[in-house]
């Protein structure tokens, strides 16, 4: 008796058996691609920004390099 009362054959009766795995496929990709895209999200905002700041401070530090040996040896010297 308890168990007619639960709420599980009210579910049933909405979805019929030949809908139901579409759509519980179509739900878990969306939450997995929403777990996807927040996880990565923070993952390569953090990575992009580290790269960034690294890659503009090596052309930088190159720069003046290329500026002092240019200095050093004349306008023929490049890179």
């Amino acid at each position: 008796m308890s168990k007619v009362s639960g709420g599980s054959r009210r579910t049933r009766a909405r979805r019929p058996m030949s809908n139901r795995r579409g759509r519980r496929s179509q739900s878990a990709a969306h939450r997995s691609r929403a777990q996807r895209r927040r996880r990565r999200t923070g993952t390569t905002r953090r990575a992009r920004t580290s790269t960034a700041r690294r890659a503009r401070t090596r052309t930088a530090r190159r720069s003046d390099l290329t500026r002092m040996m240019a200095r050093d040896y004349g306008s023929d010297y490049r890179s």
